[in-house]
């Protein structure tokens, strides 16, 4: 998990890829009802290992190649509102 943090920093820089759990959990749920009863039950269900906030297209672009080239699974977040 680590190389993949570090591999995505240098594509978006260091503070746009976090690994910490207080960012993680609040990009891992949008304000869908039943996500709120799940927050407010202490369920975390479909926490993200790595949240990275690109500031461009070409960011995001090579986010995904990135992804593509490894396998690894993409989740946009948008506004968080459902």
């Amino acid at each position: 998990l680590e190389a993949i943090r570090r591999d995505l920093a240098a594509l978006v820089g260091e503070r746009n890829v976090a690994t910490h759990a207080s960012t993680t959990r609040s990009y891992a749920r949008d304000n869908w009802t039943r996500a709120l009863l799940w927050d407010r039950a202490g369920e975390q269900r479909f926490l993200p290992d790595v949240v990275c906030r690109p500031g461009t297209t070409d960011e995001v672009a090579r986010i995904v190649t990135y992804a593509r080239e490894r396998l690894l699974p993409v989740t946009a977040f948008g506004g968080g509102s459902g």
